[in-house]
Parts: structure tokens; sequence; C-alpha cells
């Protein structure tokens, strides 16, 4: 029970318990390297609860998961696809270290893995569950469901294994709660010429190019993060969703990678496109090309926080044939936009002078 009056004790060692509180019933899952209370259930009738309220909360005591690590698993992945493979990434209590260690695996193909879980050190404890879906996209099925169901962990999971950008899938299990990481706060704000983003996540529907490359900038003046751009003409429209930050090679194309021109404000005087305004807007463009563009960009965004991958990054709609097109996850069709991601260069290692 939840006192109305006081702190809640905390949990000293591992493991589960129920919260009886005045807003819901909650679960509570601790392991020494996460603490996370979800809520179970609200209460069907409202009535005097003796007991104070509880605040959903994730708290992860380890730290950033190294990325190298995830690197590792991906050259794992890549190198027995087609089958399908795993490994743990776990952690350290006391040296506060991360490591890598491939699962044993029994028996594997491009559909299905059996594995032994690995042996462990002292102190070490699962952080991330890790196994690849061969050349099939990312995503968690009716087994994986099954299989994370008694776990307090991150299941990650990788596919598309034999293509340029492989499809991702991850989540935070807690005894059946699965968590898409979709608890966000999102804040409607104007833009300065020295405005600096830093968030997961921006989102933009502007009627000029010199808006479009403010929101840029103010990325790139952060941390950068996800941009998803949306934008039409009269009958025609597209939503792209890209990143900013990191090398090319490495991210999503922007924006601003597949159509430079948008970041042009020389162009905003020449450009004639309807607003977004309805009273301006019903006299140049159809009626319905604001609606149909902000399906797709809620289609997008919907189907990646509920399943945790994309199979596509992008749309284009027109209205005069009835057509949609996806921007496919695919290298080779940036390239058709004249973009091209190139892998950074390697310097090479000095020889050493002879000595005298």
């Amino acid at each position: 029970m939840v006192p109305r009056f006081g702190a809640l004790a905390t949990m000293e060692n591992p493991g589960e318990r129920l919260l009886i509180a005045a807003n819901g019933v909650f679960l509570e899952s601790v392991r020494p390297w996460l603490r996370v209370v979800r809520r179970l259930g609200a209460f069907q009738f409202r009535t005097a609860i003796p007991y104070g309220e509880v605040v959903e909360a994730t708290e992860l005591r380890c730290g950033r998961v190294p990325a190298d690590l995830l690197g590792e698993f991906a050259a794992m992945a890549r190198a027995v696809h087609p089958k399908e493979t795993g490994a743990w990434i776990v952690w350290n209590a006391a040296t506060g270290a991360f490591r890598l260690v491939p699962v044993q695996i029994l028996d594997h193909s491009g559909g299905h893995l059996n594995y032994d879980r690995p042996s462990l050190a002292t102190g070490e404890v699962l952080v991330v569950d890790c196994h690849s879906h061969g050349r099939h996209a990312a995503g968690f099925s009716p087994t994986d469901n099954a299989d994370d169901h008694h776990d307090v962990k991150f299941a990650f999971v990788m596919g598309n294994c034999d293509a340029a950008v492989p499809s991702l899938a991850l989540r935070l299990c807690a005894k059946g709660i699965n968590l898409m990481g979709t608890r966000w706060d999102a804040e409607t704000r104007r833009i300065g010429n020295e405005d600096r983003f830093d968030c997961d996540l921006v989102i933009g529907c502007v009627d000029t190019r010199s808006a479009r490359k403010a929101i840029l900038e103010a990325m790139q003046r952060g941390e950068g993060g996800y941009y998803l751009d949306c934008g039409n003409e009269s009958d025609s429209g597209q939503v792209i969703l890209g990143q900013v930050g990191g090398p090319a090679a490495e991210r999503l194309p922007h924006v601003g990678d597949l159509y430079p021109e948008l970041m042009d404000p020389t162009g905003d005087k020449a450009d004639t496109a309807p607003s977004c305004s309805m009273a301006e807007a019903l006299q140049k463009q159809s009626l319905v090309i604001n609606p149909v563009i902000a399906v797709q960009a809620y289609n997008l965004l919907w189907t990646l926080f509920r399943t945790g991958t994309l199979q596509y990054c992008g749309a284009f709609v027109s209205l005069a044939t009835g057509r949609t097109s996806p921007l496919p996850l695919d290298p080779v069709a940036w390239a058709r936009f004249g973009y091209k991601a190139t892998a950074a260069k390697r310097r090479g290692k000095r020889k050493p002078r002879p000595s005298v």
C-alpha cells in the first residue's frame, strides 16, 4: 500500500512488488541496472481510497549502453546472414563495465533461433537481449512476446541484415509490459536565429524555405535527432523522415539532403505555392491535400512507435494521379535525388621513419 503521507520505502533488493495507490495499481520492477514503475490498471469506480498516488518512472542506473557493442552485434548478424543469431549485452554492477556475450546456439535458420542462455561472470546482469532476423524485417513476433514475457530487459532486433541500411527494433520489457519508448514532452515553439534544439524529434510543416533552413540549423546547433518534414503544393506533397547529425553513411538523409533547393531562402520570393492557411489555400489548392499529408506523417510515426521499426522513411502523394509512393530505406533510391551517402575516409597509418 502506498502511504498517503510520507515517502514510500524503497526496494533494497532486485525483484517486483505491486503498489496499490489512489490512482491505480502499479508494478515496480527493480534490477541492479534499472528501476521501472508502470500502471497496470485504474479503478473502475471513483471512491475514497486512503492511499497516496504513484508516478510512473524509468531509471536507467547502468547509464548509456555503448553503441560499439551494438555495432559488434550488427557485424555478427551480417556474418551469419541469412541465418539468425543472438547475443547478450551484460553489465557488471561492481565494475560498471559492459560486454557482448554470444548466446549458445543449439539450432538456427533464416526463420528461427534456438539457444541456451550464456554463462555470466559474478555480478553480471542482462541488459540488452539481441537477436537478428536474417533477411526479414526487424520486429517482434508472438514467439518473441512469449519469450520476453517474464524478463526485465531491453529487446533489440536487427533485420534486413544484407541491406545497406538494416531495419532495427527496440523495446523495454518489464514482466510482460512492453515499452516502446513513447513517453515524451512535446512543445510547439517559434524558431529564432540563435535557437538550439536538443531533442529526439522535430516535426516541421512550414510554408517557406527560410523556415525549413531555420529548423535545420537549430538542430545542427544542438545534438541533432530525427527531422520529420511535411510539405505540399496544390495537389501533391511529401513527408520525409531523416536524421540530423552524424556521418552521412550512418544516418537517414533529411529533407535538406534530398531537396537542397528547399533550404535556399532566395527561392521564397518566387514561391507561389499555396499557404497552409485555410482561407488562402482554398483558392489555390485541393481541399484535402493538407489532411492527406498529415495522415501520411501520422502513419509513419504511429508505425515507428507501435512496432519500433520502419520499412520506408517517407512518402510522396499525388492527388492528380491518385498515387502514393514510399521513399525506401535504400541508398540507391536516395541517389536518384542526387544524394550520395559516402563513408568517411580512413586515415592510413604513418610509416616509421628509418633511423639515421
